[in-house]
């Protein structure tokens, strides 16, 4: 149904221009997501406004939320991110990946995103943002990956970028 509103929404010319264009290479999907992080709703701002806001998104590329992550939330990893996030007093630094295919790199990158949500963070949660196979469960399609995620603990934050705003919102609400 959430799937079935967004592409109504979406409108038949944008529905058709992005069914036309080509395969975007699954390496690319961080740019894309942050272009996908201004349709929400929820604010992107600058470093300078984030600290002030109740709930918004931190604008920025890898390294600037890197950076942001390290001095102000303690984070350490090596990796740049993908997402910094505020909801009301509790911060959230996150990866994504798409995921287009089993196997390979692919599964590579699976992989290093479920290190990173498993690592506890002092004044941040860690959250992946997934997309692609890693959500078949049909008859004969479950892949590997997914039966990675039904094994996660229930505080290990990993969803698909579609839920993301009903995340936020739902969050907003019990903190």
């Amino acid at each position: 149904k959430r799937i079935t509103d967004r592409l109504f929404k979406t409108g038949i010319i944008e529905l058709i221009a992005g069914v036309e264009q080509g395969k975007s290479p699954s390496r690319r999907f961080g740019q894309l997501f942050r272009v996908y992080l201004k349709t929400l709703g929820i604010p992107v701002v600058s470093a300078k406004d984030f600290q002030k806001k109740k709930i918004a998104i931190l604008e920025g590329s890898d390294a600037t939320l890197k950076n942001f992550a390290a001095q102000k939330l303690g984070y350490r990893g090596d990796k740049g991110l993908d997402l910094v996030l505020k909801i009301n007093k509790q911060f959230y630094i996150g990866e994504t990946k798409f995921i287009s295919t089993p196997g390979g790199t692919q599964d590579k990158s699976f992989r290093e995103t479920m290190t990173f949500i498993s690592k506890p963070e002092r004044l941040a949660r860690r959250i992946a943002i997934l997309d692609g196979v890693v959500w078949l469960t049909g008859k004969g399609q479950r892949t590997n990956l997914y039966s990675n995620l039904l094994r996660l603990k229930s505080d290990q934050l990993v969803m698909s970028a579609l839920l993301l705003k009903e995340f936020i919102l739902a969050e907003s609400k019990t903190r």
